[in-house]
């Protein structure tokens, strides 16, 4: 009786060890490059599962809706700097080009936020230019 009843015990005592040794490999099998440090190549031809998003759906479509006016900074007429931005040779050529063959310009405005002061505009002018030889040869 003695005897039996100890061989139980031992039998209890090796389940439970057993029991989490088990537990152990089943969360190592979890393991993936996603939710440990394990490098990516460890994964092996399986790809991790992708956590989908926990937000909810809003039924609406992404980006401006229908009907939504859209707002943007508008140019100003006189900003604080202008800045030109002028080719150094014709790309056609590579003729040096004098400042005054500008035959046109796009122009973008950066709107800077410094912290204390209001905000300072600076212009932005790419010219276009040709040189005497591209405008009469074309």
């Amino acid at each position: 009786m003695q005897s039996q009843r100890l061989q139980m015990e031992a039998i209890a005592a090796e389940n439970v060890a057993l029991r989490g040794k088990v537990a152990e490999l089943e969360h190592r099998l979890g393991l993936n490059s996603t939710n440990s440090s394990k490098p990516p190549l460890s994964d092996g031809l399986k790809k991790p599962s992708r956590v989908r998003s926990l937000r909810e759906a809003s039924g609406k479509n992404p980006g401006g809706q229908k009907g939504h006016k859209g707002e943007t900074l508008k140019q100003v007429a006189h900003p604080q700097n202008v800045v030109d931005h002028r080719p150094g040779s014709c790309s056609g050529c590579g003729a040096a080009l004098a400042h005054d063959v500008s035959i046109g310009t796009t122009i973008r405005q950066v709107f800077d936020l410094p912290d204390p002061q209001p905000l300072i505009v600076t212009e932005h002018r790419a010219h276009q230019c040709c040189c005497a030889k591209q405008s009469f040869e074309g």
